[in-house]
């Protein structure tokens, strides 16, 4: 999927330019089923595009959380995806340590988290599962 001629994202991204903010509502219309639900969490933190296609560097929290690259190869050429992250021991229906949503092929961009082991989930747009792997974050060098 071409995100530049989805009218449904192209919509979503004018609706929020235009506004300066979207609703649930609107973001349960155009992200992947369950990608945000009100029901289980209360917050969803829509960070602006930066320079570079990447996410802010403060996102490490003076070095609490550190990065794991991710990329569109998770999705199985099933575009928009979301690529979310919870802890190995946690259940598919946890709220995700940190979550990104892929909107074209051959991209990557990182996930931001704490030490532990993890379950990285892709899920199209439907919520379907398209991939998964477990993945270890050490705690960071002293």
């Amino acid at each position: 999927m071409d995100w530049k001629n989805d009218e449904v994202l192209k919509n979503l991204i004018e609706k929020g330019k235009e506004s300066g903010s979207l609703t649930y509502d609107d973001l349960n219309a155009a992200l992947p089923e369950g990608a945000s639900d009100p029901d289980r969490h209360d917050i969803d933190v829509i960070l602006p595009p930066s320079g570079h296609q990447r996410r802010p560097h403060w996102l490490e929290l003076g070095g609490a959380r550190q990065t794991r690259v991710i990329s569109s190869d998770m999705c199985q050429r099933q575009f928009p995806c979301v690529v979310e992250a919870r802890f190995a021991n946690e259940s598919d229906d946890a709220v995700p340590a940190d979550r990104y949503v892929l909107l074209v092929d051959n991209i990557m961009n990182s996930l931001y988290l704490w030490p532990g082991e993890y379950k990285f989930t892709s899920r199209d747009r439907e919520g379907r599962k398209l991939s998964e792997r477990r993945v270890t974050v050490g705690k960071p060098d002293s």
